[in-house]
């Protein structure tokens, strides 16, 4: 029931039915060494949400990237890839260009806020070309979300997108 809900929000903000209220539908990733491929001994931790709205016709995802007990993260992205699997880069959500949004990146270890857009897509993956498959992507559950460090440049910690509900806000 919870994916048919999502799927009817997404659904209706990507072919432009009137909303009366903006749309929002909301994913998390749970980020660990163990999740990595091959899978990374470490005290890290961290945590991913991802909320994609439709407000007056524009399509967004807005996301938080929180890492712990990382030394020296460089880089941040959501990857084209099924459980266990490793893909390509589709977004670079922190670290170094073309990140879309830096601020906030801390190097030694955490966080960023920022929105993601139409061109922050890196086109050519098998998640598609545009935000609406990235969307797609992330509903049908491929794609992760990672964290690099200079000792891991592969990268150190990694989670699943996964859905956690639509919301509506009024």
């Amino acid at each position: 029931m919870r994916v048919l809900c999502v799927s009817l929000v997404i659904s209706a903000a990507l072919i432009g039915s009137p909303i009366s209220a903006s749309a929002q539908t909301e994913f998390a990733a749970s980020l660990l060494g163990g999740n990595e491929v091959p899978a990374v001994t470490t005290f890290g931790i961290g945590f991913a949400t991802l909320d994609i709205n439709s407000s007056a016709g524009v399509l967004g995802i807005s996301f938080e990237l929180t890492g712990v007990n990382l030394t020296d993260a460089i880089q941040g992205h959501i990857h084209c890839g099924d459980p266990g699997v490793n893909g390509p880069v589709v977004v670079w959500l922190a670290g170094t260009p073309p990140a879309p949004a830096t601020a906030g990146w801390d190097l030694n270890g955490t966080w960023v806020k920022a929105k993601v857009k139409e061109s922050s897509i890196i086109t050519g993956s098998t998640c598609g070309n545009t935000l609406n498959d990235l969307i797609t992507a992330m509903v049908n559950g491929h794609t992760y979300v990672n964290i690099h460090t200079r000792a891991h440049p592969g990268g150190e910690i990694r989670g699943q997108i996964n859905v956690v509900g639509p919301i509506t806000v009024p």
